[in-house]
């Protein structure tokens, strides 16, 4: 019995010591229109990256629950005016997001104005990102 505690007590440790990371993740985010638009982070650097009809990609700082995104770069594809206007709001949304909360399936993005945007985990890297995709 004894050393099931220890077992557990030493499981318990590792849980709570174990760090959840976006890097070399890709997340996914759907308007309310159901345009959907991912984002994702190098594993290696503070690169971001995503596509909804355009592909883009910048850099970010981060500190423990504070974020700051640079403007996207992005391609010029056209598509659907709307599920365009959808790309450029998100996409102008990056530059506002002051925090951010993270859990093993979800990314929180938080605006300077509270404003709340969940992205659902997409798919994990275990090697570099292919920013040419």
């Amino acid at each position: 019995m004894k050393r099931y505690w220890v077992v557990l007590f030493m499981f318990f440790l590792w849980a709570c010591g174990k760090e959840i990371s976006f890097k070399g993740k890709e997340y996914i985010y759907q308007t309310p229109s159901g345009f959907q638009i991912t984002l994702g982070f190098d594993e290696n650097t503070n690169r971001y990256f995503g596509k909804g009809i355009n592909k883009y990609f910048g850099t970010y700082r981060s500190d423990k629950k504070q974020i700051s995104f640079q403007t996207p770069s992005s391609t010029m594809m056209m598509g659907d005016s709307f599920d365009m206007t959808e790309e450029e709001k998100f996409l102008n949304l990056l530059t506002e997001i002051q925090e951010f909360e993270l859990t093993e399936d979800n990314l929180t993005l938080i605006t300077k104005g509270n404003k709340r945007f969940v992205l659902t985990l997409k798919q994990t890297y275990s090697k570099g990102v292919d920013y040419e995709k």
